[in-house]
C-alpha cells in the first residue's frame, strides 16, 4: 500500500456524501457579471455564496466557464429555485424555467 495514502486514511475522515455546511457547485455562470448578478440576487434572499475564479487568464477569455458559483449543501435546492438553474449549472428553459413572480 501506498505510504502516504495510510497516513491520509489514518488521520484524514472518509470523503463521503456533503453535509449541510460544505460547499457544492451550483452552476458556471458565462461571465463574471453574471456571476455577480446570481451572487447578488442569492444575498437578496438570504443566501450566501462563493464565487471562484477558476482561471488566472479569465480576463483574457470571454464568454468561457472560467467562473464557478458554490453555496452550502442546504441552501442548494433554494439557489437553485431562486436562479432557474438545473441540476447541471444550465439556466433558463433547459433547467426548466425559473420562477414564475
Amino acid at each position: 500500500m501506498n505510504p502516504l495514502r495510510w497516513l491520509r486514511d489514518q488521520f484524514l475522515p472518509a470523503r463521503g456524501d456533503p453535509g449541510p455546511e460544505d460547499l457544492v457547485l451550483l452552476g458556471r455562470p458565462e461571465s463574471e457579471a453574471e456571476a455577480e448578478l446570481w451572487r447578488n440576487i442569492l444575498l437578496q434572499w438570504g443566501v450566501h455564496c462563493l464565487i471562484k475564479n477558476v482561471s488566472a487568464l479569465a480576463y483574457l477569455h470571454s464568454g468561457a466557464d472560467l467562473h464557478q458559483v458554490w453555496v452550502l449543501q442546504r441552501d442548494l435546492e433554494y439557489a437553485r429555485e431562486l436562479l432557474g438553474v438545473g441540476t447541471d449549472g444550465t439556466v433558463g428553459e433547459a433547467a426548466g424555467g425559473a420562477i414564475e413572480p
